[in-house]
């Protein structure tokens, strides 16, 4: 198949968060199995230090901005660039004489293909809507994020299908985007369980010296930090001495999460260690002991699942499709969002456990990943669903 894919984002060019790796894993696998991937983003950000995690036939990049007036990825930044990025995606695919059996558009960035489709230089389309951040917001932000809601729907009235990553969020797709059930198709995120066992290494031997609770995300309020940070404090004298929290990743929400640690009164115990290496990221995970995820809202994280591939129990927010993956007493524990007192007591309770239960805890997270979603099973899937999809020149017609 000759798939296009367009996304403003993806790993390493622009960092490695959730969706940037998601979009990187989708293109390499599907690459692998011998479809022409064409895959378009936004003018690199990073230094891609390492060139495995995206492998695609043809990468094409436009810019994002013509100024940097305002921060990458922000509220303002997505306003005023993204329709601009998504009018350069499509004059970049318009102006190649190919014609894609399948485009997959990730967010907003679907739009793009809404008149390739009606050339005929596209035959499916798929949009992917991930977080639908856009959509969550309130407030002002949710005013200023009119116009990439305006996006997401106009590109989601002509695809084939909109993708939900897990069937918790399959009512929220179809909210959001205006489309019945019909319309809507389930393809969870997946990652590739022997990449993570390879830059992981020879395991750790169990440890049953002080816990070291892990958290990843982007440093922004929505990923409630400090909550996590509100709910240490709360229970700081009751973990046992040593205890430690190693937050990965960084943003531009740092230094409100750093005053959460100290009104917490956890400075001594908690670290922020920045952007790390992805074997350093899988290495910390190894070896941590529990894995917290205290978001204020979510899509389908990625993260989790790299967490539970570890083996890690988890300790997270019942918000999105989290529940499909945390089940409660069996891969660890859920919680109401924005809840600094229930956090803190579901993270009391994992670690009151002897290890040996909540090291079973943990394999019992990665045979769910094994089992649902490794990326073999993702791409299968992805691919099943495109076979579903009648070409758009192909289709039957219907009599007047």
């Amino acid at each position: 198949m000759n798939i296009a894919v367009a996304s403003r984002a993806v790993a390493p060019l622009h960092g490695v968060g959730g969706l940037e790796r998601a979009v990187a894993d989708v293109c390499s696998a599907l690459a692998d199995r011998g479809h022409h991937v064409t895959l378009v983003t936004a003018t690199p950000t990073y230094d891609a230090a390492d060139d495995s995690l995206l492998r695609v036939n043809e990468l094409i990049t436009v810019p994002w901005a013509d100024d940097r007036m305002f921060r990458r990825g922000g509220v303002l930044d997505r306003v005023v660039h993204y329709p601009r990025f998504v009018g350069r995606v499509t004059e970049a695919l318009s102006a190649r004489d190919t014609v894609f059996d399948a485009a997959i558009g990730h967010g907003a960035a679907a739009a793009a293909f809404v008149s390739l489709l009606n050339t005929g230089q596209v035959r499916r389309l798929l949009i992917n809507p991930h977080g639908m951040e856009e959509f969550s917001a309130t407030g002002l932000k949710r005013a200023l994020l009119t116009p990439q809601r305006a996006l997401v729907r106009r590109a989601a009235r002509q695809a084939n299908r909109a993708i939900a990553l897990d069937a918790f969020l399959v009512h929220d797709v179809m909210h959001n985007l205006a489309l019945p059930r019909e319309r809507v198709a389930i393809v969870p995120n997946g990652i590739d369980v022997a990449r993570v066992d390879r830059l992981t290494g020879p395991l750790p031997p169990p440890h049953d010296g002080p816990p070291v609770i892990v958290s990843l995300a982007r440093i922004e309020p929505n990923k409630g930090l400090d909550v996590l940070a509100a709910a240490l404090g709360m229970i700081r004298d009751q973990l046992p001495d040593g205890w430690r929290w190693l937050h990965i990743g960084d943003g531009a929400a740092r230094c409100q999460v750093e005053e959460a640690i100290t009104r917490a009164g956890i400075g001594v115990h908690a670290t922020l260690l920045g952007r790390i290496s992805d074997a350093d990221l899988h290495r910390t995970l190894a070896r941590a002991t529990l894995f917290v995820h205290p978001t204020r809202y979510e899509g389908s994280p990625l993260v989790m699942l790299e967490a539970m591939a570890h083996r890690l129990p988890i300790v997270a927010s019942a918000v999105g499709g989290i529940p499909d993956k945390v089940i409660p007493d069996e891969t660890g524990w859920l919680v109401p969002p924005d809840d600094p007192a229930a956090l803190s007591t579901a993270i009391r309770t994992a670690l009151s456990q002897p290890p040996a239960i909540l090291r079973a805890v943990g394999e019992r997270g990665r045979t769910r990943v094994l089992a649902h979603f490794s990326l073999t099973e993702v791409v299968d899937e992805l691919i099943a669903l495109l076979d579903t999809i009648p070409p758009r020149d192909e289709r039957p017609r219907t009599e007047d």
